[in-house]
């Protein structure tokens, strides 16, 4: 049907499938997991609330993006598994302009070099490798969060937003959402 659709059935899956001989921690890291991939789903272009914003209207291009998405190889993971492309950017950035700052809602420019984000369909491709390759899921949220913020300690995240124990400070849920927004959904702002 959509592509929010199919993800959001994939990410009820994920979450039925999960181990439950977990350690108390891992316990908050995977449901700090299934919290952080139900919010970028809610970010995906198809999901049904933006079509409020469209006057009613569903998402145009959500027919040739759904194709794209399932016909896509599983290369776009490897941008995401492992430290992420934010360090990988970042650090390049740094060796050849150590003032640089890494904006993640904006190519850098300096010179000759340029460094974008890779394209919204490989992120959301690495997002559908996580909701069916429980082994890579982990690697490519710490992709895509150090996409969003470079200093982030994505293990201790995860478990503080997975244990309803710990409290975020005030507004900094909202930061989140925004930062991955202008990262997944970066439209948005047209509708």
């Amino acid at each position: 049907d959509t592509s929010y659709a199919y993800m959001h059935y994939k990410l009820g899956m994920w979450w039925k499938q999960r181990p439950t001989d977990l350690t108390h921690e891992e316990r908050w890291k995977v449901r700090g997991i299934k919290i952080l991939l139900g919010l970028a789903l809610e970010l995906c272009s198809s999901y049904p609330a933006y079509d409020i914003l469209r006057d009613g209207n569903k998402d145009r291009n959500e027919g040739a993006f759904l194709i794209g998405l399932l016909s896509r190889p599983s290369c776009p993971v490897r941008y995401m598994v492992a430290k992420g492309i934010a360090i990988m950017a970042a650090r390049t950035l740094t060796h050849l302009n150590p003032s640089a700052s890494y904006m993640p809602a904006s190519p850098y420019q300096s010179g000759a070099v340029k460094t974008t984000l890779p394209p919204r369909t490989h992120l959301w491709a690495a997002l559908i490798t996580a909701l069916t390759d429980r082994r890579k899921t982990a690697h490519i949220l710490e992709g895509l969060l150090q996409l969003v913020s470079l200093e982030m300690d994505v293990p201790k995240y995860l478990i503080q937003i997975g244990d309803p124990g710990k409290v975020f400070e005030k507004g900094e849920d909202d930061i989140l959402r925004a930062k991955l927004r202008t990262t997944l959904f970066p439209e948005y702002d047209k509708l």
